[in-house]
């Protein structure tokens, strides 16, 4: 069995992005980059590089290839450490897992030949978890490191397995490029017509190593396996488990609500001690006649408040069903995540803010169950009643909804006092679109007239139109006139006119 396993995740950057803001797949994604005073593309999808945005274009031109699509700036800090915990996630088919920075991870499968069988098994075991996560990759076993790390960037096939004496004649038609070296040392080998690892091959090493340094032959030795390479392994994340044993099977609620409390309690002292609080807590109740019973509490934020969590799961407990008795106790963090530890205000007593909320989103998640409970969330969309959606809180991301310019009042004005130039773009209430009734001085002219709440008020300002056409991606539908509309009793309303039928519809309002 080839044991060393290279998993490239080439499309790494764009999947991620795709995935936390769950972009439809027909929409392309680029991500720029700050380079010298202007943005440039640092990563882009298949379908932004298959109309030919390619790394280091300018935002401005990759716009121009690409209408509509996704760009938002790489967060390389975050996809770092996203990269580390999907390492860690790894440790399920192999002890040994190590970062192969930026996007790639490196798999060390020696041992693992009783549990797997076959490479090719391991390999399509692993390809297939990472397309449930949603994220492309390629992936090469070979018995070197650095072999395995240059057949998976370059070689012709998405998995790939490479014994031993066929390791040379892989490595020989692969460009120079996959052995890592430095684009100067690729550039000056080119200039003498060394285009790939068997042309490299046949060069004399001393000469080799004189002209163009030793680290090129020892990148060389390295994939051929005559020279050592090591890796640091990502270390796994130990879990966070207790478990609690009864003298003898009870049914009595209060009795098993005690023992529960004690796991808990432990559960919340391992968090503790490594700055950790647990987001998915699950406690297995061990019956004496049925089946173990598995009870499941997510949180919404990161907590190790041992009261908290045991109010959770009290609701579960009633009921769930005990048989004749429960013999015994355990419980498991599934999920952790860093505590934020919060300012506590000077002359405040009580808990913070967030806190308080994110407690109150928990009760009623354990009393109406999961799913039940939603938050609205913005998405990417320039049709305003497709710019947000309800997502469930527990799937949500932990970092906070950045407050958008429209919605800040920082000069105190109200609605009634707003002018056209200090008007935001978009109303601070937004409805479903209300069919309503305009009158015109002319056809096609100034609006005089719109019914707002039931009652035709005179229109005393007006800021308009603005056209939005509906998303190319999607099926075509009738485009809209928007009209900022302010009338006689102080109001702005924005109402807009479907193109095709020429009817008139009332959105929003800026309060």
């Amino acid at each position: 069995m080839t044991a060393l396993l290279c998993v490239y995740l080439n499309r790494w950057d764009s999947d991620l992005v795709r995935r936390r803001r769950k972009i439809e797949p027909a929409r392309a994604i680029i991500l720029s980059r700050a380079e010298r005073q202007r943005d440039v593309v640092a990563a882009c999808c298949a379908m932004a590089e298959s109309r030919g945005v390619h790394r280091g274009m300018t935002i401005a031109h990759a716009r121009a290839l690409v209408s509509g699509a996704h760009i938002e700036p790489i967060d390389d800090v975050v996809h770092g450490r996203l990269l580390r915990r999907l390492a860690q996630r790894m440790h399920r088919f192999v002890p040994i897992v190590a970062l192969d920075e930026p996007d790639a991870l490196l798999l060390d499968a020696r041992g693992c030949e009783g549990i797997y069988g076959s490479t090719d098994r391991l390999l399509s075991l692993v390809r297939t978890h990472l397309g449930q996560l949603g994220l492309q990759a390629r992936i090469a076993a070979a018995p070197t490191w650095a072999g395995a790390r240059a057949i998976a960037r370059f070689g012709p096939r998405e998995l790939s397995v490479t014994a031993s004496p066929l390791l040379r004649r892989t490595l020989a038609e692969l460009p120079i490029g996959a052995l890592g070296l430095e684009p100067d040392v690729i550039e000056r080998l080119g200039r003498v017509g060394v285009v790939n690892i068997g042309q490299l091959m046949t060069l004399p090493r001393p000469s080799l190593g004189a002209r163009y340094g030793g680290r090129v032959l020892l990148r060389l030795d390295q994939a051929l396996g005559d020279a050592l390479e090591t890796v640091e392994a990502v270390r796994a994340q130990e879990p966070v488990e207790a478990e609690r044993l009864l003298d003898g099977p009870t049914d009595r609620l209060e009795d098993i609500g005690v023992v529960v409390a004690e796991v808990i309690e432990q559960l919340c002292v391992q968090l503790h001690r490594r700055g950790l609080g647990g987001r998915w807590w699950e406690l297995t109740l061990r019956r004496s006649d049925l089946e173990p019973l598995m009870l499941v509490a997510p949180t919404s934020r990161p907590t190790s408040d041992a009261k908290h969590v045991c109010g959770l799961f009290a609701y579960r407990l009633e009921r769930a069903p005990l048989g004749f008795g429960v013999e015994g106790v355990q419980g498991r963090v599934r999920v952790m995540a860093p505590r934020r530890d919060e300012q506590q205000a000077a002359w405040e007593r009580g808990q913070p803010e967030q806190e308080r909320v994110g407690k109150l989103i928990d009760t009623l998640t354990a009393r109406l169950g999961n799913g039940c409970v939603r938050r609205p969330r913005v998405v990417a969309s320039h049709i305003p009643e497709r710019a947000q959606t309800y997502e469930r809180v527990d799937q949500l991301d932990e970092r906070p909804t950045e407050k958008r310019p429209q919605d800040q009042r920082a000069d105190g004005q109200g609605a009634a006092q707003r002018t056209e130039e200090t008007m935001p773009d978009r109303p601070s209430i937004l409805r479903e679109p209300c069919p309503t009734d305009v009158s015109l001085l002319l056809p096609d002219g100034p609006i005089a007239a719109v019914r707002v709440a039931g009652r035709m008020s005179r229109v005393i300002g007006c800021v308009g139109p603005e056209r939005i056409e509906s998303e190319w991606w999607r099926r075509p539908g009738p485009g809209r006139d928007y009209f900022k509309v302010q009338t006689e009793d102080g109001r702005w309303v924005w109402i807009y006119r479907e193109v095709e039928s020429a009817k008139w519809f009332v959105q929003g309002e800026w309060g």
